[in-house]
């Protein structure tokens, strides 16, 4: 998820629950940045899930 701490907007894992350390100053600034970094999003009914590039490694394995 993206959510805003203070007044800053923060990145985490819906699966594993890691936030990344980086902070940004915009929602789409976070957008850009995460996927720069390999993470993913998938929508789950009207909600976007984030999965981080180890979760995607592991949700890949169990698909098999």
């Amino acid at each position: 998820m993206i959510f805003k701490y203070k007044d800053y907007y923060k990145i985490a894992c819906d699966y594993c629950g890691e936030v990344m350390l980086d902070e940004f100053e915009g929602f789409y600034k976070a957008v850009n940045y995460k996927k720069e970094q390999g993470w993913r999003s998938k929508k789950v009914g009207d909600r976007w899930q984030e999965i981080c590039p180890s979760c995607q490694v592991y949700i890949r394995k169990l698909m098999g």
